[in-house]
């Protein structure tokens, strides 16, 4: 649909503006409105892609508009407006926020798991295959053990040393995921060495021991 949308208006070509900015916006509004109701869930890393073309039409509406100004003085000083309102928001926005990127932060697991990489590592989520992205640190302990909140007591079936890493997603209960823990693997000392906020990662992680 929207392909014939836009062969319909480059067909008619009766404006070349017009038919430039159907090109434009009518594949960005589609595709703003398939993944408002598709995506599952609310990231921006989903709008991304449209970024650079929706700053390509407001740059060209601007520069539209400015085209229609007829004395050249005037048209001068807005252009001048226009490119210091542009440099303006880009430095603002380049010495007020910092850099941002997926898995921002990983690296404090990865520290974290070469820290302790002789302990065994038990890692508390849900069975959605979202620890797949955790992998690099699973590989670096001694021996990593992956379950959801439902399977904790198979920890009781389990060889857990006396001292051990646990990781708990911060979606979950994390306080009645831990005492669990505790409980099946019968242990009471506990010890939060890493409150992790990465994004796509978050996770506290606790050192666990059964002497105290």
């Amino acid at each position: 649909m929207a392909i014939l949308i836009i062969i319909y208006f480059v067909q008619k070509r009766k404006s070349k503006r017009i038919s430039e900015y159907a090109i434009l916006t009518l594949p960005v509004i589609i595709y703003y409105l398939i993944i408002s109701k598709t995506a599952p869930y609310l990231e921006q890393r989903y709008i991304l892609p449209t970024l650079p073309l929706i700053t390509i039409g407001v740059v060209l509406l601007v520069s539209y508009y400015i085209s229609k100004i007829s004395k050249k003085k005037l048209k001068v000083a807005v252009n001048i407006i226009a490119i210091i309102a542009i440099i303006g928001l880009q430095s603002y926005g380049l010495i007020t926020k910092e850099p941002d990127y997926l898995y921002k932060g990983y690296n404090e697991y990865i520290e974290l798991a070469k820290k302790y990489e002789d302990y065994q590592f038990i890692y508390v989520g849900i069975n959605a295959y979202n620890h797949i992205k955790n992998m690099p640190e699973f590989a670096i302990y001694k021996e990593s053990l992956i379950l959801n909140e439902t399977q904790l007591e198979l920890l009781k079936e389990r060889e857990v040393e006396d001292t051990f890493i646990v990781g708990i997603k911060l979606y979950l209960d994390v306080d009645e995921m831990l005492k669990e823990v505790l409980e099946y693997t019968g242990s009471s000392n506990y010890e939060l060495v890493l409150e992790g906020r990465a994004r796509g990662f978050e996770a506290n992680y606790y050192l666990v021991s059964r002497n105290s």
